[in-house]
């Protein structure tokens, strides 16, 4: 998929701590827009994973390449040593699984996790040891009990979440995403710890870094000039 560079930069960070990362690996993608002069967004986080090949597209065209994308940041689950996960493995895993009608994966802590099973039929056996075993594989550190329910609710939007993460991820961001809550800490079902003075309209600013001055057609000269031309109109207001 190409990305609209005329328009935009797009970056690919580390879940972790935001910092950027090399061509061809997974990260959260930010986005810095370049012809919004009112309200411009610095490294706004989309929540989604993915990354930018470094490969040139067949078709000719020289813009960068958007590549493998997984999913939401908010399905990455904890594995181990504090690796990333992303949850599709769980969908990978239990959809084949005989007697299963519906399941969902919620991770309590990186060593803590309960699989929410629906049976397919009331008298439908399912091979928990074999679950299980599958479930170690992918993530040795977390200990699972399973627990059979007669139904596991949809979102808001409708869809069923093969799996939630109900901890947060290793907080080594210089600055964190904060809800407008009075909590300032649950976004979803993934939570984001604030302290109270972060607790403003910043949801999905990343300010790891402001991009550099790039002459002058970048976004920051551009915003510059455009200060300049409303500044006299303001004065005259005030």
């Amino acid at each position: 998929m190409h990305i609209t560079a005329e328009n935009c930069v797009i970056e690919v960070l580390s879940p972790k701590t935001h910092e950027p990362l090399g061509v061809g690996k997974s990260g959260v993608l930010a986005v810095t827009d370049l012809h919004n002069f009112v309200q411009p967004r610095l490294r706004y986080l989309l929540g989604d994973v993915a990354g930018i090949s470094g490969e040139a597209c067949r078709c000719g065209r020289t813009l960068p390449l958007l590549t493998h994308v997984e999913g939401r940041e908010d399905d990455l689950l904890l594995g181990h040593d504090g690796a990333l996960v992303h949850s599709n493995i769980i969908g990978q895993l239990l959809r084949p699984v005989p007697g299963v009608g519906a399941f969902q994966f919620r991770q309590k802590s990186q060593y803590e996790a309960r699989l929410l099973l629906v049976r397919q039929t009331p008298d439908a056996v399912i091979d928990e040891a074999s679950i299980l075993a599958q479930l170690k594989k992918v993530l040795p550190d977390t200990v699972v009990a399973i627990e059979y329910v007669d139904e596991i609710a949809p979102t808001a939007s409708g869809k069923l979440r093969y799996a939630i993460r109900e901890c947060p991820l290793p907080d080594g961001r210089k600055t964190r995403r904060v809800s407008p809550s009075t909590d300032g800490e649950k976004i979803g079902n993934s939570f984001y710890p604030a302290a109270a003075s972060d607790r403003k309209n910043t949801s999905h600013l990343a300010s790891v870094k402001f991009l550099p001055h790039r002459g002058k057609n970048s976004a920051r000269s551009r915003s510059a000039s455009f200060s300049k031309k409303v500044s006299p109109f303001l004065n005259e207001v005030q």
